[in-house]
């Protein structure tokens, strides 16, 4: 039988069931925002999970917000609560970091984020190759230094010692595609700072646009922030990747192995 590599390993039941609830509450704070439905039935086994939700609550260390956005693409809803932290919940954990990064959500009212499905994809994602043993640890965009660096969505430190830039898109923001393209040729001109590229999506079409904008030699727009007008303050030669970037296609919500 396959080790399942869990957050909370410690084996006595008392101190397992604290870790439990710190890890989720890590979680949250590097990703930004979660669901019920993740914490309970993909982060955490069922005996881990047990009442989890309820201790969160009970302690004040999380809240529940309502998502202003609720029609995704082809008609697929976006949930309609995301879980974050409360001060008090943000306060259990800062002690982990030296250097604390920014906690936006916790001043929300409600959830305006257009990429919120692909966020709790990214954490389906992100969780499943952490318990098939594949991750070793990993860093979300805002645990990032605000530097200069064309940082990709996260990084993945794998067990076999590859580092992997990893970029998911379910088709629901079209101008963050147009952003990692310029950010993935970007980082192919500086000092290597990743073993692959990686890109999961969950629609042919898309696996398609990202191969007609990177064609070798093609050249990208960039702009200084969103773009207001159609006057680009310079423009970027696409490298070849082939074999760089690692391509996955998946179904909706689906899981991916990468290995």
């Amino acid at each position: 039988m396959a080790t399942v590599h869990t957050l909370a390993p410690n084996l006595n039941p008392e101190g397992r069931t604290k870790e439990v609830q710190l890890a989720a509450l890590d979680w949250i704070y590097r990703f930004g925002s979660t669901t019920r439905a993740f914490l309970l039935n993909d982060l955490f086994s069922p005996e881990e999970s047990r009442d989890l939700d309820r201790t969160l609550f009970a302690q004040g260390w999380v809240r529940s917000l309502p998502c202003g956005i609720r029609e995704g693409k082809k008609g697929k809803n976006k949930p309609e609560a995301v879980l974050v932290l409360t001060e008090k919940g943000l306060k259990m954990i800062l002690d982990r970091y030296p250097q604390p990064f920014p906690y936006p959500e916790m001043n929300w009212e409600e959830c305006q984020d257009p990429r919120v499905n692909e966020r709790i994809w990214t954490q389906k994602l992100t969780a499943a190759n952490y318990h098939a043993g594949g991750i070793a640890q990993f860093w979300t965009r805002r645990m990032f230094a605000e530097d200069d660096y064309p940082y990709p969505d996260m990084e993945w430190a794998m067990r076999d010692g590859r580092m992997l830039a990893i970029n998911v898109d379910n088709g629901d923001c079209f101008a963050a595609r147009h952003k990692t393209c310029v950010a993935l040729c970007q980082r192919e001109r500086l000092a290597r700072r990743y073993d692959r590229e990686v890109l999961i999506a969950d629609q042919y079409e898309i696996i398609d646009d990202y191969h007609q904008r990177l064609k070798p030699g093609f050249l990208l727009p960039v702009w200084e922030d969103d773009p207001k007008d159609f006057v680009p303050v310079e423009q970027i030669q696409v490298p070849d990747l082939h074999h760089r970037l690692l391509v996955f296609l998946s179904d909706p919500w689906g899981e991916v192995l990468v290995s």
